[in-house]
């Protein structure tokens, strides 16, 4: 086994041999540089053989190759749907890259990792990273050449998915054309081939099916010109999509089985997940439970093998109905309500522990990596045996102490983050200021962000958008602070306020409840009523009722 993987590594060896000597003895450009270290590390599919090569670089602290080993490695974890990892590794590359002011870099760097990020359903993060890619590539000189503008549509179109996701359609739209307008200038198939279909899908989701088809149809042509697996099994399921539209179900089941079965070879799952959620959806709506119930558990298995959240909440949408089609509605409830958790778990505090799990993860896995590497160079040099034992030791006590203290920390935090908000829902509903002491500083935001509130309410104009414009800073600033103060996300803060101004609206005077609505900000008295249900377990004509 040890010679047989002797073997199989020798040829990469070699391979990045060559590529150093030619850098030592080239005269060539940087983009020439880049160009050549792609094509040497592309070729290499073995992970080992990559991670081997890492490790080589790293000791010789060649952080230029580094930079292209880091995103290659990243790309081939991503493809295997190893989001966490990969978005590890483009971290690096992103830090090399940095480090050597290597705009270029920079730019593939923040637009993978926006891609990872958005993979995983985490979309104010993947916004992030391509917004900064796309400023770079508007502060970089060269605008021009070919590897500028693809940079530039990799953002845009990163970009447009995100609103897509988000349902921004009209925003998503624009980004899409812009980036259609310049893969057409760089005549690239495939990047057509991209924003075709993404159009197609912003037309499907507004109803218009023919529009739908004529692009979905333009995406399949070049597709095919571009001889691109992954664009023709999209364009499949997207075909199945229209035809399922129609209620012709055998056909978009064809269409489907395509998709899945290009899919399924390639070893991309997450792709290969839209056509199994699309099986499973089709055939509950034909009525054929069983296949669906087959389709459903196989992508249950793999959204959660590749933590994709918004996949996760397609499966328990695809279990809510096909139980309420069963009849079976107190399991179809509980599913509704899993669904509406993992649509809303992205940005949550509960997110946000999940996020720091992951990075507790990442420092386990990369320390794991490090002992290892540490063992096997010791394990040669019989003479430092004894250090390595001791180093191991130390590490591993160093390991447990602070996943001890995170821990710990996580507790004390969560345990106030109760308090905080108990207390300001409390105070909100009796018009009171919460007990806990602040400072001055504190207070004056604290007060400044109600009494915004309360204006907005006047107008009916309510937003976390608004707010942050409003107090002078950053949403996520404001999103922080908010959760630090009072232990609730900004919006469940505003929905507090709103409630408690109602509730005290309701008890101390006589005002209609349509108007005590339209006073916190409701145009619609059914949705406060909801809200109001939701936040007190009583009706407001029920709160009405006890306060007399």
């Amino acid at each position: 086994m040890k010679l047989f993987r002797s073997l199989h590594i020798i040829p990469a060896i070699l391979c990045a041999t060559l590529f150093y000597a030619c850098r030592q003895h080239s005269t060539s450009s940087l983009e020439q540089h880049r160009q050549y270290a792609d094509s040497v590390y592309g070729e290499i599919k073995d992970l080992d053989v990559l991670r081997h090569i890492e490790d080589s670089l790293e000791k010789e602290d060649d952080h230029q190759s580094l930079i292209f080993l880091e995103k290659q490695l990243g790309k081939q974890l991503r493809n295997n749907s190893n989001f966490i990892e990969a978005l590890d590794h483009h971290k690096e590359g992103l830090l090399y890259a940095t480090m050597l002011k290597d705009t270029v870099e920079m730019i593939r760097a923040n637009n993978n990792i926006a891609t990872d990020f958005r993979r995983m359903g985490i979309l104010d993060d993947a916004a992030s990273n391509h917004y900064a890619a796309l400023t770079l590539c508007e502060q970089y000189s060269d605008k021009t050449s070919f590897e500028a503008k693809k940079n530039r549509v990799t953002s845009l179109n990163g970009l447009g998915n995100v609103y897509l996701t988000m349902k921004d359609l009209a925003t998503a739209d624009s980004l899409f054309r812009l980036a259609l307008e310049d893969e057409k200038i760089l005549d690239s198939d495939v990047g057509q081939a991209i924003n075709y279909a993404n159009i197609g899908a912003i037309f499907e989701q507004q109803g218009k099916y023919d529009s739908a088809w004529v692009y979905y149809k333009k995406s399949m042509e070049y597709n095919r010109k571009g001889k691109s697996d992954l664009g023709i099994s999209l364009c499949y399921t997207h075909f199945g999509q229209l035809h399922e539209k129609n209620r012709q179900w055998d056909k978009a089941i064809s269409e489907y089985k395509n998709a899945y079965e290009m899919m399924e070879k390639s070893g991309d799952q997450w792709h290969w997940l839209e056509s199994v959620i699309a099986l499973a959806n089709v055939n509950i709506s034909k009525g054929d439970m069983n296949e669906a119930q087959r389709f459903i558990q196989q992508a249950q298995e793999i959204a959660t093998n590749i933590h994709s959240l918004e996949h996760q909440a397609q499966v328990a949408e695809l279990q809510y109905k096909m139980e309420e089609a069963k009849g079976n509605y107190h399991q179809a409830l509980s599913y509704f309500k899993l669904r509406n958790k993992l649509n809303d778990s992205v940005g949550s505090p509960e997110e946000l522990l999940h996020t720091q799990n992951y990075r507790v993860r990442y420092v386990n896995e990369r320390h794991q990596n490090e002992m290892d590497a540490i063992k096997r160079t010791h394990k040669a040099e019989q003479g430092v045996l004894r250090i390595t034992i001791i180093a191991i030791i130390l590490a591993l006590a160093l390991a447990v102490t602070v996943i001890g203290i995170l821990y710990h920390s996580w507790r004390v935090r969560s345990k106030r983050l109760k308090m905080l908000r108990e207390e300001f829902s409390k105070a909100m509903q009796e018009g009171k200021k919460p007990e806990t002491r602040f400072s001055d500083e504190e207070n004056d935001f604290i007060n400044k962000l109600v009494n915004q509130i309360y204006e907005d309410m006047q107008t009916g104009d309510i937003s976390v958008e608004k707010l942050s414009k409003t107090m002078y800073i950053s949403r996520s600033q404001l999103s922080r602070k908010v959760l630090n103060l009072t232990g609730m996300s900004t919006s469940d803060f505003v929905m507090q306020v709103r409630m408690g101004k109602a509730r005290r609206l309701l008890e101390d005077t006589t005002t209609p409840i349509t108007e005590v609505a339209l006073k916190c900000g409701f145009n619609d008295p059914s949705y406060f009523t909801r809200m109001f249900k939701k936040t007190y377990d009583i009706t407001p004509s029920q709160a009405r009722k006890r306060s007399k």
